[in-house]
């Protein structure tokens, strides 16, 4: 992955886990540190993730399908990037995407 590119997912990220977009998120890591996972939790207090529950998969392709709770969630997620221009959110069958925009978009 380019460096830049790098960057941008990074700031994706940072966002993500900032005050500013004002939804809590539990950030993961497979063994290998080759995945990062995201966990949009219900509530600030949260302390556990529930056996069951899905995972949400960022790597620009993938967002796990979620069950009902987690949908509202990724439906509340998807509403916050509204103001993001740099990246492109989508749903489509209950699971989200995210892309980077092109530069050009930003």
């Amino acid at each position: 992955m380019p460096p830049q590119e790098q960057e941008r997912w990074m700031a994706l990220i940072n966002l993500l886990n900032s005050d500013e977009f004002g939804y809590p998120c539990s950030w993961f890591e497979d063994s290998r540190g080759e995945q990062s996972t995201l966990m949009a939790n219900r509530t600030g207090s949260a302390k556990s993730i529930p056996m069951d529950a899905q995972r949400i998969r960022i790597d620009g392709s993938i967002w796990v399908h979620g069950d009902e709770w987690l949908h509202q969630d990724i439906q509340t997620i998807h509403d916050r990037f509204s103001e993001y221009p740099e990246y492109f959110v989508q749903i489509v069958d209950d699971t989200l995407f995210i892309e980077l925009a092109p530069t050009g978009r930003q």
